[in-house]
């Protein structure tokens, strides 16, 4: 039962009387192909003749100078440039503080200290000198002389140049 249901109907229907009116139609659609001669498209008697006078015409006309600007790629490139520029210089203006200074009153003792110690700068005597000039250095003795002479003594001097 299912077999005879199943191909009752496809969906597809074709109108009456289309089979025998086909050739019909057929023919009228070829006679009519036949009896259209024009192109569909007319040139006026004296266009050929004024062809030539009008594509000279239009090369040889002088190009009148344009009121607009015309930007090409390298000033187009240039004005980006300028923009972008200028862009920059407005954000560092405005972002970069000014009132950004070192204070030597702000730095600790201790912070100096500790540069220092750590060998982060390196003190040359002279500029020790030149730093503070009253303090005199040539008056104090780091060494007394009865130390050195008596270190010198007990050392063997040639071996203390050969270290040296």
């Amino acid at each position: 039962m299912i077999k005879q249901n199943k191909y009752k109907t496809t969906g597809f229907q074709i109108p009456k009387g289309y089979f025998s009116d086909f050739q019909k139609n057929i023919a009228k659609k070829t006679k009519a192909i036949h009896k259209q001669k024009a192109t569909g498209f007319s040139v006026s008697a004296d266009y050929f003749s004024t062809l030539d006078d009008a594509i000279l015409n239009k090369i040889t006309k002088k190009k009148t100078a344009n009121k607009l600007l015309k930007l090409n790629g390298i000033s187009i490139k240039k004005w980006m440039a300028v923009a972008a520029t200028v862009l920059i210089l407005i954000t560092l203006w405005f972002t970069i503080d000014k009132k950004q200074t070192t204070e030597w009153n702000n730095i600790s003792s201790t912070e100096v200290e500790l540069w220092v110690t750590e060998d982060l700068i390196e003190f040359d005597t002279y500029q020790i000198f030149e730093a503070y000039p009253e303090i005199d250095l040539s008056d104090t003795d780091i060494f007394k002389d009865e130390n050195v002479l008596d270190y010198l003594s007990n050392k063997d001097v040639e071996l203390l140049l050969l270290n040296n």
